[in-house]
């Protein structure tokens, strides 16, 4: 038997976590790349500095280097990001991720495939601090799941 990755995809609900980060970013890109027929991608981002997720999908996602390169040789890509890839407020340091419980409730309604990329990478960061990060996240994560 072989796992076919695009076909696996194909009509499903997605949510990745730490989307603003490097790891999210590349994750984020492949599936866009090449799983198209994904029916929506849930990138799951904190509001931060009065900004909104929606704010910074577009500031430190979609306008970094690898989007940059990937809309510039697959323009189509843009109409499919805007149709399907949607921003929803969640924080792992939170109780329940920091969801309004009726988005929290749609979400695990909807969602398949959950990716969980999310995770402090100040490796000089006392490990008080990474504590609800690096390990309560994942815990919180696993619990939504």
């Amino acid at each position: 038997m072989t796992l076919d990755i695009k076909e696996y995809y194909k009509g499903k609900t997605i949510m990745i976590t730490g989307c603003t980060g490097f790891i999210g970013k590349v994750i984020l890109e492949k599936v866009i790349r090449t799983c198209t027929d994904v029916k929506k991608i849930y990138v799951m981002i904190r509001s931060k500095r009065g900004s909104t997720p929606l704010d910074r999908l577009n500031r430190d996602i979609l306008s970094s280097v690898i989007f940059k390169e990937l809309f510039e040789n697959r323009p189509e890509l843009v109409q499919m990001v805007r149709d399907k890839v949607v921003p929803v407020h969640g924080d792992l340091v939170s109780e329940n991720l920091g969801m309004d419980p009726a988005v929290r409730a749609m979400l695990c309604a909807e969602i398949e495939v959950l990716i969980s990329s999310a995770a402090s990478v100040d490796f000089n960061e006392s490990l008080v601090n990474m504590l609800p990060i690096d390990y309560l996240g994942p815990q919180r994560v696993m619990a939504f799941a």
